[in-house]
């Protein structure tokens, strides 16, 4: 990666207490704890962690899906992630 370009690493799934499903849907998608985030349905151009998530929040429909791509041990993985409400 470039040393300016957008990442975030996974340090571990939320899969209890009232966001739960979110980590659950992660993980069945594929994410995996240590993965790094590069991108968003294309997008890469995020500054900040509140800033992936804020884009997330405001531009993805819940019932759609999402496409990550990210690296797992250095090498690209794409997983397609359910948007949850």
């Amino acid at each position: 990666l470039a040393p300016d370009a957008f990442a975030i690493r996974v340090d571990y799934l939320i899969d209890w207490g009232e966001r739960a499903a979110t980590g659950r849907s992660a993980r069945k998608a594929g994410v995996q704890k240590g993965d790094v985030l590069v991108s968003a349905d294309g997008v890469s151009d995020f500054r900040t962690h509140q800033h992936f998530q804020t884009w997330f929040r405001f531009t993805r429909e819940p019932g759609k899906t999402v496409e990550l791509r990210l690296l797992r041990e250095g090498k690209p993985v794409t997983v397609v992630l359910p948007v949850l409400p």
